[in-house]
C-alpha cells in the first residue's frame, strides 16, 4: 500500500527516492539538499527525519526493496556529514537502521553499508560511549555482527570471496576510530579484528615484502623533510583507498587489495596517542605471531610484522610497545613453574623484544636505564628461579636472547652518557647477585655473573661496528669501581667465596679481567675501531698541545681526574685490590691476566698510573732472605710492571723527557734485577741470594732529574685497607669537602667524575653538556603530560619470585630515571619511595643531591668548562 505523507519531513524524505524497482538507486540530489537544509535547522526536525527513515527501512527490508535501502544509506551518510554536531541525538537510530539493512546480507547493500558505517565512526565522539549503555551495546552488537558476516560469507560463499573479506577488513578499520571512547569496546574489537587483519597480511605478504615496507616507513621518519613526505604518503594512502573502493564496486578485488586494506586497518589501530590501545594491540599481535609461528620462518615474519606495526606508533609513544612486552615477559616468568613452563612463549616474546630494540627506528622517551635494568632482572630471575623448571640448554638459549637485547639497546645511542650508565647498571646487578647469593645456587650465580660481564664485552664490541648519529661520551674508569670487588672475592663477597670452588672463583676473576682489559683496548686504545684518534695525533708522545681533552688521550694528562692529587682514586683502588689478590692468588693464569690488564691501564693513563704504582712497588718488592712462593711471584710481578712503566713513560712523554730513559741507570738496574730473579727462582723457591739494585729511593732520585719530577711524590703513602674503598669509593666528592651527618651518602654513580671531558675536578653532577640539558627540556616539552593507562612494568618485576636490583639494600645509588627528570624539571618534590630504606635524607638521584661544597671558589672552578659558557642563566 502506498504511503500517504502526512507531514512535511515525510514528504521531503519520500521525494529523495527515485521511482522504479532497480536495485542500484541513489538519492535525488536536489531533494536531498533541501532535506538536509530542513533537518539541520532544528534538532527536533532532525530526530523526526531519522525516526521516519528507521520505520521506512523496516518496511523496505520486509518488502525486499534493495534499491530503496541503497537510497536510505545515502541519506543517512549525508545527514551524518551535515548534522554531525547533533549526531548524538540520532546515532542510536542510525545503528538500528544499519542493523536492519545488514539482516538482508546482500553484497551490494553491504558495500554501501561499509561506507555509511565509516562515516558514522569518523563523526562519533565519546559522549555516547560513556553515558549511554544501550547505544554502546547496540553499536557493539552491530559491529561484531557486521564483521562476522563478512568473514562467514567469505568462507562460505562460492563467489565474491574477496569482496566479502574486504567488507570485514574495512569494517575493522573503521571501528578502530572509536576504540578510545570505551575500554571494553577496545578490548573486544582488538582481540576480534587484529587476528583477522594479521592473517590477511600473513597470507599475502612475505617477510621480505614486510621488510621493504618497514624500511620505507623508517626512511620517511628519518628524513629532514618529514612533513612534506608525510603529506605525500597520506595522499598516496587516500588514493589507494579510493582505488580499492572502486574495485569493490566492480567486484574485482585482488589479494593485493586485501593486503593493503589490512595494513591500512593496522595503521589506524597503532597510529594513536592512547597508551592502552597501543599496549593491547601489541599484546594481540605477539599472541597472533606465537600461534602462527609454525607457518613462518623461525619467527622472522612475526618479528618484522611487529616492527612494522610499531613503526606506525607516534615516535614519542613507541616505548609503550616495548614496555608492554617487558611486562608480558615478567608476567610469564612469574607464572612459570613445574606445571607451566612457558618456555616457548617466553622465547617468542623475548625475540619480539629483541626485534624492537635492534630495529632502526627511534623510541623517544624511552628510559634506557630502566629497560636495561628490567632485562637484567629477567636474566637474573631466569638463572636463579626459572632454572628450577627449565633445562640448562633452555636457560642458555633464553639468556642469550636477553643478552642480545641488552647489548643492542646499550649500543643504540639515545643520550651522551648511555654507555656509562649501561656498564654501571650491569655491574650493579653483578654486585646485587653476589651479595645475596644462596649456598644452594653457587653454580648458577657463577654462570650468571659470567654472562652479565660478557654483556659488557658484547656492548663494547657492538659499538665498534655500529655508527650513531648521536655523539656519546666515552665511558670512564670510575664506571668500573664496583667491578673491582671481583678481584677480591674473599673479602668483598664472603658468602660466595666460602661456598664456591677455587675454579669458580678464579673463573670470575679471569672473566672480569678479560672484559675490563677489552674495554680499555676498545674505548681508550681504539683497537678494532674504525678510526683511532691516538693514531692521528700530530706528534709522537704527550704534550699539552697534542693531547685532545675530548679523546682518550686526556687520561695521559698529568693529574687527570685528580689521579695524582687525590689519594683515593680509581688507579689507587685497582692497585690496592691487586695487592689483595696477589696476597692469595687463585691461579698463575689469572695473575698473568692481571699483569697484562695493569699494563694496558698503564698505557692508557701514563704518568697517573706510575704515580700511584711506585709507592706500591716497595710493598711488593722482595727484600731478601727466605720467601714464600706467593712473595716471590709478587716480587716478579712488581718488577715486570715497573719495567713496563719506564717503557710507557719513554714512549708517551718523549717530547717532555727529551731523552731515552731506557738507556738510564734505572733501566739498567731494573733489567739486571729482573734477569737475576728469573734465573734464581725455580720451583717456587729462590736459589742463592737476590741483589736489589732498585729501591724506591733510587726511583725517586732518578725522576727528580726529569721534567716529570713534579708528578712523582716521595711522600705518598699507600693504604691497603680494602674496607675504606668499599665504603667510600662511591663518594669521592665527600672526601674533597667536609660534610655534616645529613650529607648525601648514596650519590649518583657519575658524581665520581665529571661527564664533561674537561671538567675533572670531581665536583660536577654528571648531567652532561648544555646540549644534553636542552635536549632533555625539549623532549619533555614535546611529550604528553599524561598517558592514560600506562603499563606499570615494575609491578610484576618487583614480585617475590624476581631478583630485582631495586629490592636490595645497596651501597651504591641507582641511576636517575626518566620520571625523576620530568618531576625535577616540573618542580615536583621527589617521592620518598626513591630513597634507600625509605630514608628521605638519601635521595637516589643526582638531581636531588646537595652540593658537595658550599665554597664559592670551588663552585666557580667546577664551572670553568667551555660548555658552561654557553649556558644562559
Amino acid at each position: 500500500m502506498r504511503i500517504v505523507p502526512q507531514h512535511k519531513h515525510q514528504k521531503l524524505i519520500l521525494q529523495c527516492y527515485p521511482p522504479g524497482k532497480i536495485p542500484d538507486k541513489k538519492p535525488n540530489p536536489s531533494e536531498l539538499s533541501y532535506l538536509l537544509y530542513y533537518a539541520s535547522t532544528r534538532r527536533i526536525k532532525l530526530v523526526k527525519v531519522v525516526d521516519f527513515l528507521a520505520a521506512k527501512t523496516k518496511r523496505d527490508v520486509k518488502g525486499g526493496k534493495t534499491g530503496n535501502l541503497q537510497v536510505t544509506l545515502g541519506i543517512i551518510s549525508a545527514l551524518i556529514e551535515k548534522c554531525n554536531d547533533n549526531l548524538n541525538a540520532f546515532a542510536a537510530q542510525v545503528v538500528s537502521i544499519l542493523s536492519s539493512i545488514l539482516s538482508v546480507k546482500e553484497l551490494p547493500l553491504c558495500k554501501s553499508l561499509v561506507s555509511t558505517y565509516g562515516v558514522l565512526c569518523s563523526k562519533l565522539d565519546g559522549g555516547l560511549f560513556t553515558g549511554d549503555k544501550s547505544f554502546v551495546e547496540s553499536f557493539t552488537q552491530f559491529t561484531e555482527h557486521f564483521i562476522n558476516t563478512g568473514v562467514s560469507q567469505s568462507n562460505g560463499s562460492p563467489t565474491n570471496k574477496s569482496e566479502w573479506r574486504l567488507v570485514a577488513l574495512s569494517t575493522s578499520k573503521h571501528v578502530f576510530n572509536c576504540l578510545g571512547f570505551n575500554s571494553r569496546l577496545s578490548q573486544k574489537f582488538i582481540s576480534l579484528c587484529v587476528p583477522l587483519l594479521a592473517q590477511t597480511v600473513l597470507s599475502n605478504s612475505s617477510q621480505s615484502n614486510l621488510l621493504t615496507r618497514l624500511n620505507s616507513n623508517l626512511n620517511v621518519d628519518g628524513d629532514e623533510k618529514f612533513h612534506i613526505l608525510n603529506r605525500v604518503v597520506t595522499a598516496r594512502t587516500a588514493q589507494q583507498a579510493k582505488a580499492i573502493e572502486e574495485r569493490l564496486e566492480s567486484d574485482s578485488v585482488s589479494d593485493e587489495d586485501l593486503n593493503e586494506e589490512a595494513l591500512a586497518g593496522l595503521r589506524v589501530l597503532f597510529n594513536t596517542s592512547l597508551s592502552t590501545q597501543i599496549s593491547e594491540a601489541t599484546n594481540t599481535v605477539v599472541e597472533f605471531n606465537f600461534k602462527n609461528s609454525s607457518q613462518t620462518e623461525v619467527d622472522d615474519w612475526g618479528t618484522t610484522f611487529l616492527e612494522m606495526c610499531a613503526s606506525w606508533i607516534p615516535v614519542q609513544l613507541r616505548f609503550i610497545a616495548l614496555s608492554t612486552l617487558l611486562h608480558r615477559l615478567s608476567a610469564l616468568s612469574e607464572k612459570t613453574d613445574s606445571n607451566t613452563k612457558n618456555y616457548n612463549v617466553l622465547v617468542h616474546t623475548a625475540k619480539s623484544v629483541l626485534g624492537l630494540v635492534s630495529s632502526n627506528f627511534n623510541m623517544i622517551g624511552l628510559s634506557i636505564s630502566d629497560v636495561i635494568q628490567q632485562l637484567l632482572t629477567l636474566q637474573t630471575n631466569l638463572y636463579l628461579s626459572l632454572a628450577d623448571y627449565l633445562s640448562s640448554d633452555q636457560v642458555k638459549q633464553l639468556s642469550k636472547i636477553y643478552s642480545e637485547c641488552v647489548c643492542n639497546l646499550s649500543s643504540h645511542i639515545y643520550y651522551y652518557d648511555q654507555v656509562q650508565d649501561s656498564i654501571e647498571g650491569i655491574l650493579m646487578q653483578v654486585d646485587s647477585v653476589m651479595l645475596h647469593v644462596e649456598s644452594s645456587k653457587i653454580s648458577r650465580v657463577h654462570d650468571l655473573v659470567a654472562v652479565l660481564l660478557d654483556n659488557i664485552s658484547k656492548v663494547m664490541n657492538l659499538l665498534t661496528r655500529k655508527s650513531s648519529s648521536i655523539t656519546r661520551n666515552e665511558a670512564t674508569l670510575e664506571n668500573w669501581d664496583l667491578g673491582l670487588q671481583l678481584l677480591t672475592l674473599e673479602k668483598s663477597y664472603e658468602d660466595f667465596a666460602s661456598e664456591a670452588s677455587a675454579e669458580q672463583k678464579s673463573s670470575l676473576e679471569s672473566k672480569f679481567l678479560q672484559v675490563f682489559s677489552e674495554f680499555l683496548k676498545i674505548e681508550f686504545l681504539k683497537e678494532g675501531a674504525k678510526d683511532s684518534p691516538r693514531a692521528s695525533s700530530p706528534k709522537a708522545g704527550y704534550t699539552e698541545e697534542n693531547v685532545s681533552t675530548e679523546g682518550p688521550e686526556r687520561f695521559l694528562t698529568p693529574d687527570y681526574n685528580e689521579y695524582i692529587s687525590h689519594p683515593q682514586n680509581f688507579l689507587n683502588n685497582i692497585l690496592v685490590h691487586s695487592n689483595e689478590y696477589l696476597s692469595a692468588p687463585s691461579s698463575p693464569s689469572v695473575t698473568k691476566s692481571l699483569l697484562k690488564t695493569l699494563q694496558t691501564l698503564l698505557s692508557v693513563t701514563g704518568i697517573n698510573f706510575v704515580h700511584n704504582f711506585i709507592p706500591m712497588f716497595s710493598h711488593w718488592q722482595l727484600l731478601g732472605g727466605a720467601a714464600s712462593p706467593v712473595e716471590i711471584e709478587k716480587d716478579k710481578f712488581a718488577y715486570s710492571l715497573l719495567k713496563s712503566s719506564v717503557e710507557v713513560l719513554n714512549e708517551k712523554y718523549a717530547t717532555q723527557l727529551k731523552r731515552d730513559i731506557t738507556k738510564s741507570t734505572l733501566w739498567e738496574a731494573i733489567t739486571q734485577d729482573l734477569d737475576e730473579r728469573r734465573a734464581s727462582v725455580s720451583d717456587g723457591s729462590i736459589s742463592g741470594s737476590l741483589t736489589n739494585r732498585v729501591s724506591q729511593q733510587m726511583i725517586y732520585d732518578f725522576f727528580e732529574t726529569t721534567p716529570l719530577s713534579e708528578y712523582i711524590n716521595p711522600q705518598k703513602s699507600v693504604s691497603l685497607d680494602l674496607s675504606q674503598i668499599h665504603h667510600s669509593h662511591d663518594g669521592r666528592d665527600n672526601k674533597l669537602a667536609k660534610t655534616d651527618n645529613n650529607s648525601d651518602h648514596f650519590q649518583d654513580s657519575r658524581d665520581r667524575h665529571g661527564s664533561s671531558a674537561t671538567n675533572t675536578n670531581g665536583h660536577a653532577h654528571g648531567l652532561g653538556s648544555a646540549n644534553d640539558i636542552s635536549s632533555i627540556h625539549s623532549g619533555l616539552a614535546q611529550s604528553p603530560t599524561k598517558i592514560n593507562g600506562t603499563v606499570d612494568t615494575q609491578t610484576s618485576l618487583n614480585s617475590n619470585n624476581s631478583y630485582n636490583l631495586q629490592q636490595t639494600n645497596y651501597r651504591y645509588s641507582l641511576l636517575p630515571k626518566v620520571s625523576e627528570l620530568k618531576n625535577t624539571v616540573s618542580g615536583q618534590v621527589p617521592d620518598a619511595r626513591f630513597s634507600f630504606q625509605q630514608d628521605s635524607s638519601t635521595p637516589r638521584s643526582v638531581l636531588n643531591k646537595h652540593s658537595a661544597s658550599k665554597d664559592m671558589n670551588t663552585i666557580l672552578r667546577s664551572l670553568s668548562t667551555e660548555e658552561d659558557n654557553d649556558i644562559v642563566v
